[in-house]
This record gives C-alpha cells, sequence and structure tokens, in this order.
C-alpha cells in the first residue's frame, strides 16, 4: 500500500510540475509576444514620426530661399513679382499643411517645436500679404522681414533638435505627452 501511495504521490508531482512548466511556459511565450508587439509598435510609430518630419523640413526647404527671394525684393525694389508672391503663398499653404500633421503624430516637444515655426513663419507671412493683394503700393514703403526670417530659421533649428530626440528615443512619450 506503501508503493501505491509513493507511485500517486510522484505521479501527482510529475503533473504539478508539468503544469507548472507549462504555465510558465506559457507566460514566457506571452511577454514576449508583448514585447515583440511593442517593438513593432515602436518601430511603425519612429517610420510615422520620420515621416511627418521628413514632410516639414521638405515644405521648410522648398519655402525658405523662395520666402528670403520674395522678401529680398519686397525691401530692394518695392514689390515682389505677383507670380512669386502667389508662388510663396501656395508654398505658405503646403507648409501649415505638413506642420499640422505634428499634432497626430507627436511627441509634444516636436509638437511645440513646430507650432513656433509654424507661427514665425506665419507673422512673416503676415508682413508680405500687402503684397499679394496690391495693397503694398499704398504704403510706399518697403518693408524689413529679415528679422522675422532669422527667428524663423532659428525656430526651424529647434524644431529639428526636437525631431532628432524623439527619433533616437529621448523623447518618445506618444503623441500628447508631456
Amino acid at each position: 500500500m506503501d508503493q501505491a501511495w509513493t507511485a500517486l504521490i510522484a505521479a501527482f508531482s510529475a503533473l504539478a510540475g508539468s503544469a507548472v512548466t507549462g504555465l510558465l511556459s506559457i507566460k514566457t511565450a506571452r511577454d514576449q509576444a508583448h514585447r515583440q508587439q511593442e517593438a513593432e509598435r515602436d518601430q511603425w510609430r519612429r517610420g510615422v514620426r520620420h515621416d511627418a518630419y521628413r514632410e516639414v523640413t521638405d515644405a521648410y526647404a522648398h519655402l525658405s530661399p523662395l520666402l528670403s527671394t520674395v522678401a529680398d525684393e519686397a525691401y530692394r525694389d518695392g514689390r515682389p513679382s505677383p507670380e512669386r508672391m502667389k508662388e510663396l503663398f501656395g508654398d505658405f499653404e503646403e507648409f501649415y499643411t505638413s506642420c499640422s500633421r505634428l499634432a497626430l503624430v507627436g511627441p509634444r516637444s516636436v509638437v511645440e517645436a513646430g507650432e513656433a515655426l509654424r507661427m514665425q513663419i506665419l507673422d512673416v507671412h503676415r508682413m508680405l500679404d500687402p503684397y499679394a493683394h496690391g495693397e503694398a503700393a499704398e504704403h510706399a514703403a518697403s518693408i524689413d522681414v529679415s528679422g522675422g526670417l532669422k527667428e524663423a530659421r532659428a525656430r526651424y533649428y529647434g524644431f529639428m533638435r526636437a525631431a532628432e530626440r524623439a527619433l533616437m528615443g529621448a523623447d518618445s512619450r506618444g503623441p500628447r505627452a508631456d
């Protein structure tokens, strides 16, 4: 009878050990799958952010030289060409649209840096707006937006630093994280 109990206890112990090992294996597999999903989500987020940041930098790279040319013409000649103004205002819209997409991908530091850049470009836009509508001739004075352009360039560099930190993982807390 003692042998039967010993065999039963040994069988039960083996069964319990197998169950614990099985449960631990399931937990380990589940944890590994979760880490893999997290890694894939982080990689996807970095890709989406990279694309959004690239869109802003490309729009700024296209806008900046044209903006400088128009500003030079406004200061030097009193009035930039209507064709150039039309092209510039189209570029403004493209730039504003790309900046607005930043709010979707974050993080907050990049959104705020992009918004600061957008607001500075908007200030320059407003200074040049009379030229787009033919109102600048009434003022008969040239304007100097070089200070606004320098500030925009400084804010662009701030945006680039924030974007780099976000892409390198130093600031990856999500679109609306503090």
